[in-house]
C-alpha cells in the first residue's frame, strides 16, 4: 500500500551494540595491539596506565579475548588460502616432474613432495627392539619373599590350600599388615 504524499517510513532503530564491543579507551589498546604494538603503546594510545592495559590484554580480559579471536580469524583465513593454493602447487610440482628439460634432482625432489604430502613418503625406519628386561636382583627377590612370609599366618602345615584360600583351621591369625601382631 503506498504511503501518502510527504509521509516516509523512518528507518529502522539502530540495532544494540554488540555484547563484545569494546569501550573506547580498550577499543584504542586493541587497535595497537592487534597491529603489533607493545602494552606501553597500546596504554598510551587509550590514556590508561601500562598495568591497565596489560589487564585488558591478559588472556582473561576483554581485549586479550578480542586479540584470540582475532588471530584465530587470521589462521582461518591464512589457511583458507592455503587450502586454495594447494591444487596449484600440485600442478606446479607435476610440471616440474614431467618437465624433460628440468634436472633428474628437480624432478625426484619434486616427486618426493608429492609422495610426502600425500602421506606416501618414505617409510620410517624400524624401531630398534627393545632390550631384554635385566634379571631380578637375588637379594631383592629374597627381601621380598621374607616380607611376605612374615605376614603369612602361623598354622599348622596340614592344610596349605586352606591358608593359600583363606580358610585357615581355627586358632590361625591372619595378620593384614605391618601393625599387627
Amino acid at each position: 500500500m503506498p504511503l501518502p504524499d510527504g509521509y516516509t517510513v523512518p528507518p529502522p532503530p539502530a540495532p544494540p551494540a554488540p555484547a563484545g564491543l569494546l569501550p573506547l579507551p580498550e577499543l584504542r589498546a586493541f587497535e595497537v595491539l592487534a597491529a603489533g604494538g607493545t602494552v606501553a603503546e597500546a596504554a598510551a594510545r587509550a590514556g590508561v596506565h601500562r598495568n591497565t592495559a596489560a589487564r585488558w590484554a591478559a588472556p582473561g580480559g576483554r581485549v586479550g579475548r578480542e586479540l584470540d579471536l582475532l588471530r584465530a580469524e587470521q589462521v582461518a583465513a591464512a589457511r583458507a588460502r592455503f587450502v586454495a593454493l594447494a591444487g596449484l602447487a600440485v600442478d606446479v610440482l607435476a610440471d616440474v616432474m614431467n618437465d624433460p628439460e628440468a634436472s633428474a634432482a628437480a624432478r625426484v625432489r619434486a616427486a618426493v613432495a608429492v609422495l610426502d604430502r600425500a602421506g606416501l613418503g618414505p617409510c620410517a625406519e624400524p624401531a630398534a627392539p627393545e632390550p631384554a628386561p635385566e634379571p631380578p636382583d637375588p637379594l631383592r627377590v629374597l627381601a621380598r619373599l621374607a616380607a611376605v612370609l612374615r605376614y603369612l599366618p602361623d598354622c599348622p602345615e596340614d592344610d596349605p590350600e586352606a591358608v593359600i584360600q583363606g580358610a585357615a583351621p581355627a586358632g590361625c591369625s591372619f595378620p593384614v599388615g605391618p601393625d599387627t601382631g
